[in-house]
Formats: structure tokens, C-alpha cells, sequence
């Protein structure tokens, strides 16, 4: 098995840590290191942290820039041959994780896992990452992917000027620099409906033409003004109370 460190950023994530934690501790015999990165949080996350002091390699909380500052702080202190960025508010399914590890090979680049996605307690289904469209959208899956320490060697670390669009831009220069990505048809990490990214999805839109353009020459956001006409429509359900009515209909369907 090819050596593995695993890096969370943390801030004010008390609310969904603890379950992140645990979930790092059933696979903690397959890792090197555990490193958390925390942003000064003022909340309760410090003091679950310390409760997990027996799994964590490195423990750091400073200001920092942003979410791709913290990230780096984290692939910058990670010695093993590939890195997996677990978020705070994610875990790492234990039934998969030690088949995946293990299918780690020793020229693989990306690695790229199923996700499960939960709101709630409720499975909202399974997605998959397809790098072949990534010039069209992102349509990466950033937490279900384990990335050779050598690849941020070769094409850098994440922008820091980029406030939620960091693994869109990683992705698009791993693309553009013919990085190979290895696809495992099983689900690694489970995240939860609204992280980050969901709370600014209006901005991601606007980064995510913006990359596209810039990597692939993009003309016209034809896929973010999807994007955009979608997600208006699902905060118009939620305003009025009827998103989660629609989502389980189509669920059941």
C-alpha cells in the first residue's frame, strides 16, 4: 500500500466535526499522518480537536487567507505519497476505504472515488467524477480524490486568489498538463448537502467561467446560466417551503 497523509481544514465546524473525526480514526491504521489546519476557529472545534489528539500528526490554528491558504498549509506539512483533503463536515466511508487505498498503484496521479451525498441522515444518491468534460464544467469531484504529493510538486498548489473555484482551477491545470486520473468505482467520502461551495453558489458560477476561459477558451457560460436558472428556482422552492417536498418526490421516483 502506497503511503497516505490526509489533511482537514477546519473553521467554526463544530457542528459536523466530531463525525469527520471518527471517521478518520477507523482508517487511521491505513495513514501516515493526520494534519488539521484550523482558521482561528472561536467556536467549539478546538476543544474536539484536542479530544482527537491521539490520531492527529500535526495541529495548527492561525489566520489564514482562505480556504486554498489552508489547504496549502496542509499539502506543504504532508510527507506521504499522496494526500487526500478531507473537509470538515465530510467522512470517509469505512466499508470502501481500505479496498481503495489499496488500489493505489505506484505511477497513479489522481485517484478518483465515488461520493456519497446526505442531507440529514437521508442518502441523496452517489456521484462520480468524469474528468473528460472538466473544459465544459467542473465536473470533478474534489473531496473523493487522492492526489499524488508529486502532481502539486509538478503543476502548484491552489490559487489563493480564488474564494470557493480553487479545485475547479487545480483540476483544469491537471487537465491541461495531461495528468493522469484513475477512476474507482467506489465511494470513499460521504459529504453533507450545503457545504462552502453551496453557500456561495452564485460566486462559483462566476469563477467557474472565469477558469473556463481562461483553460479552455470558453466563449459564452451556456453551462453556468443553467447552473444559475436552477438554482433560483430550488432557493424559490426553498423560500416557499417546498424544496424538500420536491427533492424526496424525485427520489422516490
Amino acid at each position: 500500500m502506497k503511503s497516505i497523509d490526509i489533511v482537514t481544514i477546519t473553521f467554526n465546524s463544530e457542528n459536523h466535526l466530531r463525525r469527520c473525526l471518527e471517521s478518520v480514526r477507523g482508517v487511521r491504521d491505513c495513514i501516515v499522518n493526520y494534519i488539521i489546519i484550523d482558521g482561528g476557529s472561536t467556536d467549539g472545534t478546538q476543544k474536539i480537536i484536542k479530544e482527537y489528539s491521539d490520531i492527529i500528526t500535526t495541529f495548527i490554528s492561525e489566520q489564514d487567507r482562505g480556504i486554498s491558504d489552508a489547504f496549502n498549509k496542509g499539502i506543504l506539512r504532508c510527507s506521504s505519497d499522496f494526500i487526500l483533503l478531507l473537509n470538515s463536515d465530510d467522512w470517509i466511508i469505512h466499508e470502501y476505504a481500505r479496498e481503495i487505498f489499496e488500489a493505489i498503484g505506484e505511477d497513479d496521479e489522481v485517484i478518483c472515488t465515488n461520493m456519497l451525498s446526505y442531507s440529514d441522515d437521508s442518502c441523496l444518491g452517489e456521484y462520480k467524477s468524469n474528468p473528460v468534460l472538466i473544459p465544459k464544467y467542473n465536473s470533478m469531484l474534489h473531496p473523493g480524490c487522492i492526489v499524488a504529493s508529486n502532481v502539486y510538486k509538478n503543476i502548484g498548489l491552489y490559487d489563493v486568489s480564488l474564494k470557493v473555484g480553487m479545485d475547479y482551477d487545480f483540476f483544469c491545470r491537471c487537465f491541461k498538463s495531461n495528468i493522469l486520473f484513475k477512476l474507482i468505482n467506489y465511494p470513499l467520502v460521504a459529504f453533507h448537502e450545503g457545504g462552502t461551495s453551496r453557500k456561495r453558489k452564485y460566486l462559483i458560477l462566476k469563477e467557474s467561467f472565469a477558469l473556463r476561459r481562461k483553460y479552455h477558451g470558453a466563449i459564452f457560460p451556456l453551462h453556468e446560466t443553467k447552473q444559475l436558472v436552477s438554482r433560483f428556482f430550488g432557493d424559490a422552492l426553498e423560500y416557499i417551503g417546498m424544496k424538500s417536498i420536491v427533492r424526496n418526490a424525485l427520489v422516490k421516483k
